[in-house]
């Protein structure tokens, strides 16, 4: 803190930090946004970004399944007699998931509002 103003969030890197100083939301609690003009990008930008995601997760689970295409029924596959990937069989045994807790943030789209 310089001159009784805090630094500027690195939000990155603050992620962890942030989620722990503000876990407990007072019930029925509301602050007014409206002077923010940074809102409506962050909510163009997470729907952009959760698009993405979704896009590049199915992207990804079509090339796993071409390379286990590939490979059929083998656990290695090779080039020139060279090892380029293996593909094994991992068992996760049942758990139980440990108890926690988070900050679920929704938009409120303009379809909706």
């Amino acid at each position: 803190m310089k001159d009784g103003v805090p630094p500027s969030a690195d939000y990155l890197a603050d992620v962890e930090l942030l989620a722990q100083l503000y876990a407990r939301p007072v019930a029925g609690k509301s602050v007014d946004l409206s002077g923010s003009n940074r809102v409506a990008f962050l909510a163009e930008e997470d729907a952009r970004l959760a698009a993405v995601l979704k896009e590049t997760e199915a992207a990804r689970k079509a090339v796993k399944a071409e390379v286990l295409d590939l490979l059929k029924d083998a656990e290695v596959g090779l080039v020139d007699g060279e090892v380029v990937l293996t593909a094994k069989r991992v068992d996760v045994p049942a758990h139980q998931r440990k108890a926690s807790s988070y900050r679920k943030i929704v938009w409120k789209r303009e379809a909706e509002a």
